[in-house]
């Protein structure tokens, strides 16, 4: 159009009102132009403080951090270690750590899906995640599951790389402590019951000769005897004489000899075996004549009292609801247990929810709320009782960057099963929720873009002005020669 109107103005000078016009046009457009080329040089701007100062992940603390707040350094993490901060170094020494392998640690990133996806990572909650197991350390429990469920937006996890005592590679998260190995150490093998120092499947774990001076050989074995010395049983022949036996020490068995297969001491649980017996236990789920806890059936179930539901599990709450969880624990054993507390860590329900009835249990600052202890008879079921109510207003906290289940609009928590509450999300939640989904271009490719945008716009703002000033001066010259 502008070199239409130019080439033909001097053939047509009435072409000048349309000149005049198109100017006009041109200097409107031009003034748009130029709020289009200021705001994205804005945008620019924001994007390149945005680069400059990245968002920082929320620092909103766990109970299942290993370590409160993370670790900054190879320095720092051997400092905890040594200190033993939270039983830091014996999580460490149960998984053939040592706080010199710590020392000598070098940082660096891994992914989830590294090693075959089969890292596992420590963590003191259960979460009823797959793949989640226990792990005894020292008589505390702890839980390993796989690492790719506290993957947060991405699968990439800035951690310390070092190698044990058994030359294999670990892992420590640096946001939160959690110790990373490909194979988990098994179970620790059952020691010798008659030597501690050995374990149960050595050729030496045997029960000794009870003769004096004959300890070290088994007392099944054909050498362990001795002259009769026993004359309550009134014979005084010689001790390999089937006459001579020695009485067997046991209540309402002294008329048969100690080396008799009878002789025995009952299994308190089943007369007719030994107490030393692996099969004397109170039930199928001990491993031992006195884990009389292991027969502990522990479950829970919650309801919902404000909408009327009897099982609320995996259901979605409001706020303001009434939640009641009910704890039960049955004694599936033959012996009493003696003294057994309800314990419940109920941190992650805290998040949104406060408690509104504790029914005469304690809370600690860590979020465990306990009753007092009470025996438990053979078949017998107790149960405790609490209520939360949900927040009127929900907490827009963003996730936990050490775990990803803190702050995620779900109270879960695990009393032998796993229960858990869905919370609606608000509309900060389900920004956050959609960031997570968003294309990862990372900082060099959001300025090439912002950068290609701007100069396309900048392109078409300085071409509108240079077309409206050659339109005035055009104009300008027309008028002034009389429109020759």
């Amino acid at each position: 159009m502008f070199k239409k109107l130019v080439s033909n103005l001097p053939f047509n000078p009435s072409l000048i009102d349309q000149v005049a016009f198109y100017a006009k046009r041109l200097h409107k457009d031009a003034l748009a132009r130029r709020l289009g080329f200021m705001m994205m040089c804005l945008v620019m701007l924001v994007q390149v403080y945005a680069v400059m100062s990245p968002p920082q992940p929320t620092l909103a603390q766990s109970a299942n951090d290993v370590i409160l707040g993370g670790i900054s350094s190879a320095d720092d993490a051997a400092r905890l270690c040594q200190n033993n901060s939270g039983g830091f170094r014996d999580i460490l020494d149960r998984l053939d750590i040592s706080c010199d392998n710590l020392a000598a640690s070098t940082e660096t990133t891994i992914d989830s899906k590294d090693e075959g996806g089969k890292l596992q990572t420590v963590g003191r909650l259960a979460y009823g995640k797959t793949g989640e197991t226990p792990l005894n350390v020292k008589g505390k429990t702890v839980w390993m599951r796989p690492l790719k469920h506290w993957d947060n937006g991405s699968s990439k996890h800035k951690v310390l790389q070092g190698t044990n005592k058994l030359g294999k590679k670990f892992y420590i998260v640096k946001s939160c402590g959690g110790v990373t190995v490909v194979d988990p150490p098994p179970a620790p093998a059952p020691k010798c019951e008659w030597n501690r120092s050995i374990l149960a499947s050595d050729p030496r774990c045997f029960q000794p000769c009870p003769v004096s001076g004959k300890e070290s050989i088994a007392k099944n074995d054909a050498n362990c005897f001795e002259p009769c010395p026993y004359e309550s049983i009134g014979y005084g022949g010689a001790a390999s004489d089937p006459e001579c036996f020695e009485p067997c020490p046991f209540a309402n068995k002294q008329s048969i000899a100690k080396s008799s297969a009878q002789c025995f001491n009952p299994c308190q649980y089943n007369s007719e075996i030994s107490s030393d017996d692996p099969a004397c236990q109170p039930c199928e789920a001990s491993f031992s004549s006195d884990n009389q806890t292991a027969c502990l059936l522990l479950s829970k179930v919650v309801r919902n009292d404000t909408q009327g539901q009897k099982d609320a599990n995996n259901r979605t709450a409001k706020p303001g609801d009434i939640l009641t969880y009910s704890l039960s624990v049955t004694n599936r054993g033959s012996q009493k247990v003696d003294s057994f507390m309800v314990q419940e860590n109920i941190s992650d329900t805290l998040d949104y929810a406060d408690i509104s009835n504790r029914n005469e249990a304690t809370l600690d600052d860590k979020g465990v709320l306990a009753w007092t202890a009470t025996a438990i008879e053979p078949g017998q079921t107790i149960a405790r009782e609490f209520s939360v109510k949900v927040k009127d207003k929900l907490p827009s906290t963003p996730r936990s960057a050490s775990d990803p289940n803190h702050f995620d609009l779900t109270m879960t928590n695990v009393y032998g099963n796993s229960v858990s509450i869905k919370l609606p999300a608000s509309s900060i939640k389900v920004v956050e929720a959609a960031t997570t989904t968003l294309p990862s271009t990372g900082p060099g490719s959001s300025l090439l873009i912002g950068f290609m945008g701007t100069t396309f716009i900048g392109y078409f703002f300085a071409r509108s002005r240079l077309l409206a000033k050659e339109l005035v001066i055009i104009k300008n010259d027309f008028s002034a020669s009389g429109g020759m």
